[in-house]
């Protein structure tokens, strides 16, 4: 491997190709009473690290204003070839063509895993050679396609995978592709959103200082399905042109919100209860700064959704995080409705699996919400902990 092809690896993660440069504005029109003057043909000279000037070398056609005479436009000058470096290579995009553009996974049940592929087709005239392929983030995996040979008007499939993930938010990631022979990395994109049943726009009400604290949001179903709205974290919604007792239920509300209330301590999410067997409890992400999480482990998940749990039954939970190096002891509800005991811990494949039973308070009815706290000898760390507690069957009773 020579020295400009190790350059171009080591670059790789930053390097993408640069836009290309606006067009220039064209000149005023003469006064009526003068001739136009003619058009200039601009031209870009080839610059090394961008194709697309390179590209850009043919004149533009002036418009002449209304009742002048232009002369005749010079010939368009041929596009030139993209540069070549003393090493040989190309400084350009490689003429490989993915197929779809862009992989859209649509909606994602939380804890599931979005996969799918790209056709990567040679559209050049000579063979192609993938040196590198990386995605953005580490939500997201590829099998291995490097070294491969893709000859002119055929294709390799790329597959690509988003990791699950419980938080409902739009998730979107890149992957960079590195051809052998050229000086540019070519670019895919990936994209989805994870949504439960219900789902609130936006995901996430930002709260920080500086930021408004009353607005908007709406909360809809993705099934276009009717439901009704029990309680925002145990309190009566504040809808806007809705009478949840003389309307029929809807598909979407439109609701305010307000954290003004809660001073400078409002609580990492508002859990929505809802009628949907398939979402009894929806979390919407409040984010303010007395509440990011502080992740001494390095959770998969930051947070533990209960959804509806039988009155005076327990529920059981798997905490997932990467293996500490070191034993979970133990953990703990910091909560007067709810006590939290571990019950077995496994590691499978570098994952440490923190088994956890939630046992709310006898004969309690309605919102938890409380921090759960996992115990290792040297560190410990809270995670939100959230669901609602209902008679076995029920939905929005007692709310």
């Amino acid at each position: 491997m020579n020295l400009t092809f190790s350059l171009l690896l080591t670059v790789f993660l930053s390097q993408s190709a640069p836009p290309a440069p606006p067009a220039p504005p064209s000149p005023p029109a003469p006064p009526a009473s003068e001739p136009a003057p003619p058009a200039p043909v601009r031209t870009t000279p080839g610059t090394s690290g961008s194709a697309e000037r390179n590209l850009q070398t043919g004149a533009r056609k002036a418009t002449p204003p209304s009742g002048s005479t232009a002369p005749a436009r010079p010939a368009t000058p041929p596009d030139r070839e993209p540069e070549v470096d003393e090493d040989g290579y190309i400084d350009s995009l490689p003429p490989l063509e993915a197929e779809p553009k862009v992989l859209d996974f649509g909606f994602i049940p939380p804890r599931e895993k979005a996969k799918g592929a790209f056709k990567l087709w040679n559209r050049g005239d000579k063979p192609l050679r993938i040196m590198a392929v990386q995605p953005s983030c580490k939500c997201t995996t590829t099998n291995d396609v490097t070294d491969k040979d893709i000859a002119p008007g055929e294709f390799v499939e790329l597959d690509a995978e988003f990791e699950e993930s419980n938080f409902p938010q739009p998730r979107k990631a890149t992957i960079k592709i590195l051809v052998d022979g050229y000086q540019r990395v070519m670019e895919i994109e990936m994209r989805g959103e994870v949504a439960y049943a219900i789902r609130s726009l936006p995901s996430v009400i930002n709260v920080v200082s500086g930021q408004a604290k009353s607005g908007r949001f709406v909360i809809e179903s993705i099934d276009k399905k009717p439901f009704r709205i029990c309680n925002i974290h145990g309190e009566a919604p504040d809808y806007i042109n809705f009478d949840p007792a003389a309307d029929e239920p809807r598909a979407s509300y439109v609701l305010k919100w307000d954290v003004t209330k809660y001073g400078d301590a409002p609580p990492g999410h508002w859990v929505v209860e809802t009628d949907r067997a398939d979402c009894p409890t929806l979390p919407v992400r409040l984010r303010h700064e007395s509440n990011i999480p502080k992740p001494t482990f390095k959770l998969k998940q930051y947070n533990v959704n209960l959804g509806r749990v039988p009155i005076n039954e327990t529920v059981e939970v798997d905490v997932e995080m990467e293996d500490p190096g070191e034993p979970i002891l133990t953990v703990a509800a910091i909560s007067e409705f709810a006590r939290a005991e571990m019950t077995r811990t496994e590691v499978i494949e570098g994952v440490m699996h923190v088994h956890v039973r939630i046992t709310p308070k006898k004969d309690h009815e309605g919102l938890l919400h409380f921090p759960l706290v996992i115990y290792s000898p040297t560190r410990e760390m809270e995670v939100e902990t959230f669901g609602v507690v209902r008679p076995e069957g029920s939905a929005c009773k007692g709310s």
